[in-house]
């Protein structure tokens, strides 16, 4: 086996972990064994970020240096959907506020935002000069997506209407962004890693951004839903 490249628990079965590899699969482990239970082998090149939807189970989003984003049921290993946003896919991940829809982010800045049930992304945005690294599309602030690069840059957008509208951007005290979070406690905190050794984390109050207060602060919270355990085979 070679690096891993992203692992992702699942949330309702915290026994499943889903691994992507630079060996162009995605593992399924089952903790309680320590052993892989599932293959997922549809990849022309190494994955490099997953994420589980957060009400099916069995459903796993899948980015790829192949420049594409695959829906795979974990059931049926062989059965998958895939969107194409080339050339390298950095990170994937769900709208719990829609759950039929996801965002990927590429190595060359842009962002696409994708209906699983259509053929092609409902908008692509030219959001950074460098790879998109970070990218979080909040579970209690509406309309809410940051996205973070290796370019040194944080982006608030406004996702709630047809098009993303830009609401905040700022320099990250971390050097070159290379993954970030939203706390759940918190949901306008910010988590952001990155390559700079005299200060590898930062915590973002995004408040702390008039036009970002302007945009969101009015907009009542949402309470993240906790998805009932599915009877998923493991």
């Amino acid at each position: 086996m070679k690096e891993i490249m992203f692992p992702q628990f699942l949330y309702v079965f915290r026994h499943v972990l889903a691994s992507g590899s630079a060996d162009n699969t995605v593992l399924l482990w089952d903790l309680d064994q320590g052993t892989p239970h599932t293959k997922i082998k549809c990849f022309e090149d190494k994955v490099q970020s997953v994420s589980f939807h957060p009400f099916e189970a069995q459903t796993l989003l899948s980015g790829a240096c192949d420049g594409s984003a695959r829906v795979s049921d974990c059931r049926s290993p062989d059965a998958h959907r895939a969107w194409s946003l080339g050339p390298e896919i950095e990170r994937v991940t769900w709208n719990v506020q829609n759950p039929f829809c996801f965002a990927m982010s590429n190595n060359t800045g842009k962002v696409a935002y994708v209906d699983c049930r259509q053929d092609t992304p409902l908008w692509t945005l030219d959001a950074h000069e460098k790879e998109v690294t970070g990218l979080i599309l909040s579970e209690s602030v509406p309309g809410l997506m940051v996205t973070l690069s290796t370019d040194q840059k944080m982006k608030t957008w406004d996702i709630s209407g047809a098009a993303p509208v830009q609401v905040s951007e700022r320099t990250c005290r971390v050097g070159a962004a290379l993954c970030g979070a939203a706390c759940p406690d918190a949901p306008h905190s910010v988590a952001v890693g990155g390559d700079n050794k005299q200060n590898y984390i930062e915590m973002v109050d995004l408040n702390i951004s008039e036009q970002y207060t302007e945009r969101f602060g009015s907009r009542p919270l949402l309470k993240p839903a906790v998805p009932a355990p599915d009877p998923m085979e493991t």
